[in-house]
């Protein structure tokens, strides 16, 4: 079973049961769940441009520091008890995206894959505060000035989301079909970053995957490096695509992080994601060769 770990700088852990996740068959995107980035998922997620036809699709839901977390987890039909990869979507967009259809072909190569929205993200967005964290995330990851209340907002974000990453991995290693010794994360831009402050926090963790969230950040309680430095005690395996192009995190924060970053690691330049927001396809091909490295 995936359980959290130890508490740290920005992971204290909340007095609460057990993740366990409710299940219901069939997923959709609730025609419309829209992506700050630009994309709008107008399909259902079982049926938009066939990205996920022929694999099992059942909505999730579990309950992390006292919110509601929703997800999606896919799977071959009647498979046996696979590695879990845990994919998490970029900044401003939302678990049911479409920038994140590249992740089918892992499932037919035989692993479960989980999404979930982050706080503020997707149906768990806020009018008033999602842009604002977006906005601060951005200011964060370039390394400029936050207000008191903005800083308070992302540091709040940090605390949630490794909280529902943790939690999400525990409670879908519950279920028969997956295996809880085998979780890999693979995050996108915010959650990238997410997934580098969740590391240390799940016990079945083997890999974590980041392609445009690995940075160092001034704020050394919301810089990831140290969050992600007790996981690789644990030989966790490490990731890092730089994309092409623009990007949240500067090329020198880039740098300094992935030289900061402890053995095993790897890292790979790739193409520029593609205008959905996606992974380019030789992203997708790296991360499916290290996938099936580090996954039994």
């Amino acid at each position: 079973m995936a359980m959290t770990t130890s508490e740290s700088l920005l992971h204290r852990p909340h007095d609460e049961a057990p993740a366990r996740a409710s299940l219901r068959a069939g997923a959709s995107d609730h025609a419309g769940a829209s992506d700050r980035a630009g994309a709008s998922d107008r399909a259902g997620a079982s049926d938009r441009a066939g990205a996920w036809a022929g694999l099992s699709a059942h909505a999730f839901e579990f309950v992390s520091r006292g919110d509601f977390v929703n997800g999606v987890l896919h799977q071959q039909p009647g498979g046996s008890a696979a590695p879990l990869i845990l994919v998490l979507h970029g900044t401003g967009s939302a678990a049911e995206s479409s920038a994140l259809d590249f992740a089918a072909d892992w499932v037919r190569a035989g692993f479960s894959v989980a999404r979930i929205d982050l706080p503020l993200h997707g149906r768990r967005a806020s009018p008033k505060l999602s842009d604002r964290l977006v906005a601060g995330y951005r200011s964060l990851a370039s390394d400029q000035p936050l207000d008191a209340d903005t800083r308070a907002l992302v540091e709040e974000f940090a605390r949630q989301s490794i909280s529902d990453i943790s939690r999400a991995a525990q409670a879908l290693g519950k279920l028969d079909n997956i295996d809880a010794s085998q979780i890999a994360l693979v995050g996108i831009g915010v959650g990238g970053t997410a997934a580098l402050w969740a590391a240390n926090h799940i016990s079945g963790l083997r890999g974590c995957v980041v392609s445009g969230g690995a940075g160092r950040f001034a704020d050394s309680e919301l810089d990831p490096i140290s969050e992600f430095d007790a996981a690789s005690q644990r030989n966790v395996s490490s990731l890092i695509l730089a994309p092409s192009g623009e990007s949240e995190i500067p090329a020198t924060s880039q740098t300094a992080f992935f030289e900061a970053l402890p053995e095993p690691k790897r890292r790979v330049d790739v193409a520029a994601s593609d205008r959905n927001g996606g992974l380019a396809s030789d992203a997708v091909s790296v991360i499916g060769d290290f996938l099936k490295e580090t996954l039994a």
